[in-house]
């Protein structure tokens, strides 16, 4: 197979390779979206604090609450993400 722009053909393989296709419907956009709800959340509260004149900075908000929490929760869900891919092909190696 030396031209690297063709499919591969079935004689540059071992005879008797089985071939699969393999395909996840899971979507990756759960990840950023959730990130992003974390951060208008942080506006919510935010909004919130100042309606009751509680004396917090937006940057210190941010920094030390928002953040920390929308890295969690970024993290939180590419961890559900790959666990549920994992789940999906050891289910269908046994099966």
């Amino acid at each position: 197979m030396g031209d690297k722009s063709q499919l591969p053909k079935r004689y540059d393989f071992p005879s008797g390779t089985k071939f699969v296709i393999k395909e996840f419907d899971v979507p990756l956009v759960q990840v950023p979206g959730l990130s992003l709800l974390t951060m208008t959340e942080a506006l919510a509260r935010y909004a919130l604090l100042q309606l009751f004149r509680f004396p917090a900075p937006f940057g210190d908000l941010m920094t030390f609450v928002v953040l920390p929490q929308a890295l969690y929760n970024g993290f939180i869900g590419a961890a559900l993400v790959f666990a549920l891919a994992w789940t999906d092909s050891i289910k269908e190696r046994a099966s």
